[in-house]
């Protein structure tokens, strides 16, 4: 069990170092280059009842908190 949760980690960590491209985040995120669609997405989704709950656990959302203030009307806490 151990050894396959530490596979699972080293293939995620692999995933990330791959995929993860720095300077299009920050372009993105830190920087405020959304497109369009990605807010009206998120717009979208917050107007539906598929994200609602007791309590919003933001993870990940790095610097910005754009997405965590959207969402917490949401939720109760």
């Amino acid at each position: 069990s151990n050894s396959v949760e530490s596979m699972a980690s080293l293939a995620l960590r692999d995933a990330y170092k791959e995929r993860f491209l720095p300077r299009q985040y920050l372009d993105e995120l830190v920087l405020g280059k959304y497109s369009f669609s990605q807010v009206e997405i998120l717009h979208s989704l917050l107007q539906s009842d598929l994200i609602q709950g007791e309590t919003l656990l933001d993870v990940g959302s790095g610097p910005v908190v754009l997405s965590s203030l959207m969402a917490s009307s949401r939720f109760k806490h």
